[in-house]
C-alpha cells in the first residue's frame, strides 16, 4: 500500500504517547502495598488482581493508540493506490493535451518511431491510466493553435479516436500562442479541482527558447500571472505544467533536403503577365552531394515542369538556386509550389520539403492614389502615378477617409500617399484599419512631408510603433544629383531592374532625398539604394499589410528626373503589385521557417529562461522515463479512516472502564 504524509511536523505529537504510561505509573503509587498472612487464604482475589492488572495495561495501550491515530491522522495522510478508490470520490481532474505540431515532429531515424508518434503513444498510455474525475482536452501547436478537442470530456474512447485522426505535424512552431490557448479552455471550461497542460514536444530550441520566443512567453506569462493570483485568494490548485520530451536521441549526422521560402516577382499579377518565382534547395549533414530523385513545380496540385539539377555541387554552397517562370492566362486564385521527391535514408525530415505560395491573378489592379495637394493639378505629385497607373482620377488628402479605404464597391488592394503632408486622427485610424485588413501602402516623401515632419514623427512613426518604416532625418542634396543604384535591388519586386542591363537608372538625377534612420525596434528592410549609400526604397511588415517607403519624390519635384526615364511607369507597376500582394487571404499558408530544420535541443539553461517566464508549478520529464502512473494516480485522503479507528478505540476504552469499575464495586 502506498502510504505517505502531507505533513510530517505534526508527528512531534506522538512525544504524547507518554501521557498514558505516565498517568499508568502514577495510579500504581497512589496506593501502598502490605503484606499479611491471611492472603495465603485467597487465591481467588490474586487471580481477580492479576486480571486487573491486565486490563490496565490494555487500557492504556488504547488510549495510546487513540492518540497515535490522532496525531497521525493532523499530519495529513493519503495513499494514491488504486484500491482505495472505491472508498472516496476521486477530485476532478482537467486536463489539456498540447501537441507540438511543427514540422520536426515528423523527423524519421532507422528503427525509431518519430517524435509525433512517440507523442501519440504516449497520449494513448495517459489515457490508459485515466480514473474517475479525469477529463481532457486536445490542442495542436501551430502559430495558429489547432483546438481538436475543445470542450473537456470523460469519454476515453472519443478522446483516442480523436487522437488517431489528428493531422500529422506540419508547419512552423508557435509554443506562446497553444499555451494561451490552453489556458484559455481551463479558465473559461473548467471547474476541476486540479487543472494541468501536459505538452508533448520534441523540447526543439527554436520554437521554445529562440528570442523571438522568449519574448512572446513572457507576455503569456504576465497575462498568466493576475489569473494566478486571483486563484491564490480563492484557496484554489494553481494549474500546472507539465512538459513531456519526446523523440530519440539525436545521432550527429541527419542527412536532410530542405527547400527555401518560394518568392514571387509579385503576389497579385495582371492576366497574361510573367512571374518568376524562386527558391533553394539546401543540403544539411551530406558528406557528399547526393540529388534527390526530382524537384517539381506545381500549380494547383498538378505538375507542371520539372526543375533542372546538377550534376555536381560543392558542398561548401550548401543551396542550389532553383527558378522558373509562368505566365496565367485567367483570373483566379493559384496556388504555386515546389516539392522534393528523395529517399528517406537521404532526407530525414519530409516537412521541409515543400514550399507553397498563393498568386492572385487579376484584369486590373484597384488602387487608390491620394494626393497631397488641395488642388488637383497637372504640377500634383500623383499625376506620373495615375498615367503610368492608367488609374482613375486621384483624390485630395482632404477628402481621405474610411468610405474612401473601404468603400461599398471594390476595395484598394494598394493606397499610395502622393507627398501628403499630414492626416488627422480618423484618416490615420483609416489606415491602420486598412493595414489590418492586409492591405498594400506605398508612402512618397517629398517636399511637402518637409513642412510637417514632426507630425511624421509623432504620429505616423512614433520610435517604430506606427506603420512609417523608418525616422525621417532631414533633407539630403547633391548638386551633381544621385541616382537608383540597380546593383542594391535585392527583392522580389525588383528583379526586373537587377536583369537589365540596358537600363536608363543611371540617367536618373535626384538632386534632393530624404535622410533616414532605420532603428533595431523599426523591423524594416532597405531594399533599395541609391548611389550614394542611402536608402531609396524602405518595406516593413505592419499588421497583416505592407509599407513601402519612397524616399524621393515620384514627380518632378526637387528636380526630379525620375519620371522621365521608360522604366518610371514598370517600377510604379512592380512596387505597386508587390504590395497588392499582401492581401492574400485565408488560403495563404505561411512559407516554412527552415530554422526548424534545425533540430538542435534546448539546454537546461533553456529550460530555465522558459521555466522563469511562466508563474504556474512546473516539471520536465521524457517520455521514455518512469510509468505515468506514479504522478497521474488520485489521491486518497486517509484521515477519515483514522478518525473512524478512533471512534472505534474510544467506544472500547469507554466499555472497558465500565467493564474494570464494575469489577471493583464487587
Amino acid at each position: 500500500m502506498d502510504f505517505r504524509l502531507g505533513n510530517l511536523g505534526i508527528l512531534f505529537g506522538l512525544f504524547a504517547l507518554a501521557i498514558p504510561i505516565l498517568l499508568h505509573l502514577w495510579q500504581r503509587r497512589r496506593f501502598e502495598v502490605l503484606d499479611w498472612g491471611a492472603m495465603q487464604f485467597l487465591p481467588d482475589s490474586m487471580s481477580q488482581q492479576s486480571r486487573r492488572w491486565l486490563d490496565e495495561i490494555v487500557l492504556m495501550l488504547v488510549r495510546m493508540g487513540m492518540i497515535a491515530l490522532i496525531v497521525v491522522a493532523l499530519a495529513s495522510p493519503f495513499s494514491t493506490s488504486a484500491w482505495l478508490s472505491p472508498l472516496s470520490e476521486p477530485p476532478t481532474r482537467d486536463v489539456v493535451l498540447v501537441f507540438d505540431g511543427s514540422y520536426s515532429m515528423g523527423l524519421r531515424l532507422p528503427g525509431q518511431p518519430t517524435p509525433w508518434d512517440d507523442a501519440v503513444r504516449w497520449a494513448n498510455a495517459r489515457l490508459d491510466q485515466a480514473v474517475r474525475g479525469d477529463r481532457f482536452a486536445m490542442v495542436i501547436a501551430k502559430q495558429l493553435p489547432l483546438v481538436v478537442q475543445e470542450n473537456f470530456s470523460g469519454d476515453v474512447e472519443e478522446i483516442r479516436a480523436k487522437l488517431s485522426r489528428m493531422p500529422i505535424p506540419s508547419g512552423n512552431p508557435g509554443m506562446p500562442g497553444p499555451l494561451a490557448e490552453a489556458w484559455k479552455l481551463l479558465r473559461s471550461r473548467s471547474k476541476a479541482a486540479t487543472q494541468q497542460i501536459i505538452v508533448l514536444t520534441d523540447q526543439q530550441h527554436y520554437g521554445w527558447a529562440d528570442l523571438t520566443t522568449l519574448a512572446a512567453l513572457e507576455n503569456v506569462g504576465d497575462q498568466w500571472h493576475a489569473d494566478v493570483e486571483r486563484i491564490k485568494s480563492e484557496g484554489r490548485a494553481i494549474p500546472t505544467l507539465r512538459v513531456v520530451s519526446v523523440g530519440a536521441d539525436l545521432p550527429k549526422l541527419l542527412p536532410n533536403y530542405a527547400l527555401a521560402p518560394l518568392t514571387s516577382s509579385r503576389g497579385v499579377a495582371a492576366v497574361g503577365q510573367k512571374l518568376t518565382f524562386q527558391s533553394g534547395l539546401h543540403l544539411d549533414g551530406f558528406t557528399k552531394y547526393a540529388r534527390p530523385r526530382r524537384v517539381t513545380a506545381l500549380i494547383d496540385g498538378k505538375v507542371i515542369q520539372d526543375l533542372p539539377l546538377p550534376e555536381i555541387v560543392e558542398l561548401k554552397q550548401r543551396q542550389i538556386p532553383l527558378r522558373f517562370q509562368r505566365r496565367f492566362d485567367k483570373e483566379g486564385t493559384y496556388t504555386v509550389s515546389i516539392v522534393v521527391d528523395a529517399d528517406p535514408l537521404m532526407d530525414v525530415l519530409p516537412g521541409d520539403n515543400e514550399q507553397r505560395t498563393v498568386i492572385e491573378v487579376v484584369k486590373e489592379l484597384q488602387v487608390l492614389l491620394v494626393d497631397g495637394d488641395k488642388q488637383l493639378s497637372p504640377e500634383s505629385s500623383s499625376f506620373f502615378l495615375q498615367r503610368a497607373l492608367a488609374s482613375k482620377a486621384a483624390i485630395s488628402y482632404a477628402r481621405l477617409n474610411a468610405a474612401a479605404v473601404f468603400p461599398d464597391a471594390a476595395k484598394p488592394a494598394v493606397v499610395v500617399l502622393a507627398d501628403v503632408p499630414r492626416l488627422d486622427a480618423a484618416q490615420v485610424d483609416a489606415i491602420d484599419r486598412f493595414l489590418a485588413d492586409g492591405g498594400g501602402l506605398l508612402i512618397v516623401a517629398g517636399e511637402r512631408v518637409a513642412k510637417e515632419k514632426t507630425f511624421y514623427d509623432e504620429q505616423l512613426y512614433r520610435q517604430g510603433q506606427a506603420w512609417l518604416p523608418a525616422k525621417l532625418l532631414d533633407v539630403g542634396f547633391a548638386k551633381d544629383g544621385v541616382q537608383p543604384e540597380p546593383r542594391t535591388f535585392q527583392h522580389p519586386a525588383l528583379e526586373l531592374f537587377r536583369t537589365t542591363t540596358d537600363g536608363s537608372m543611371s540617367q536618373v538625377r535626384l538632386e534632393h532625398w530624404w535622410r533616414t534612420q532605420i532603428g533595431p525596434k523599426d523591423h524594416a528592410t532597405a531594399i533599395a539604394r541609391l548611389s550614394n549609400g542611402d536608402p531609396f526604397l524602405i518595406e516593413k511588415a505592419y499588421k497583416q499589410g505592407r509599407v513601402i517607403l519612397c524616399t524621393v519624390p515620384l514627380d518632378r519635384r526637387w528636380s526630379s528626373t525620375l519620371p522621365n526615364t521608360w522604366e518610371y511607369p514598370i517600377l510604379v507597376h512592380e512596387l505597386v503589385s508587390y504590395l497588392a500582394g499582401s492581401r492574400r487571404g485565408p488560403s495563404a499558408d505561411a512559407p516554412l521557417d527552415l530554422r526548424e530544420s534545425n533540430l538542435t535541443r534546448c539546454t537546461d539553461d533553456d529550460w530555465r529562461k522558459v521555466r522563469d517566464r511562466l508563474p504556474v508549478p512546473w516539471q520536465l520529464e521524457s517520455a521514455q522515463g518512469p510509468s505515468i502512473t506514479e504522478s497521474n494516480a488520485p489521491r486518497q485522503d486517509l484521515w477519515w479512516l483514522l478518525l473512524l479507528a478512533v471512534l472505534g478505540l474510544l467506544c472500547m476504552e469507554a466499555w472497558m472502564t465500565w467493564r474494570m469499575a464494575l469489577a471493583r464495586g464487587r
